[in-house]
């Protein structure tokens, strides 16, 4: 492997890995100020605790804190390997930002209308 290329995967999996332990060992819970004005949860709401509940081996707890945890895993994998191909320059994918976006919104949709698949 290039000797550039083994540096972005080096910068990635750390990048990752610190995500995880972050995510591990935070219990400090903060309020969203999106749900607080409206009353409704916005598409972030709940997915830290959702990692952190994967984390733990809770596949069930997570998807009822946050079902779109099950979207940003994968989409945070595809970002890594952008990430690592093409360096900073894969931060101007658009289809990156598009797929991001329209999952987001679809797992915040069927949050707000009470759809049977999402809590």
């Amino acid at each position: 492997m290039e000797k550039w290329k083994a540096g972005r995967v080096a910068a990635a999996g750390a990048g990752l890995a610190l995500a995880g332990a972050a995510l591990f060992f935070s219990y400090e819970r903060w309020k969203c100020p999106f749900r607080a004005i409206t009353g409704l949860p916005c598409a972030g709401c709940g997915v830290t605790t959702a990692f952190r509940l994967l984390l733990r081996g809770d596949a069930a707890g997570a998807w009822h804190a946050n079902p779109a945890v099950f979207f940003l895993i994968p989409w945070c994998l595809w970002a890594a390997l952008l990430y690592i191909r093409r360096g900073a320059q894969a931060w101007k994918s658009r289809s990156l930002w598009i797929v991001l976006a329209a999952g987001l919104v679809m797992v915040w949709a069927g949050r707000i209308t009470g759809m049977v698949l999402f809590p």
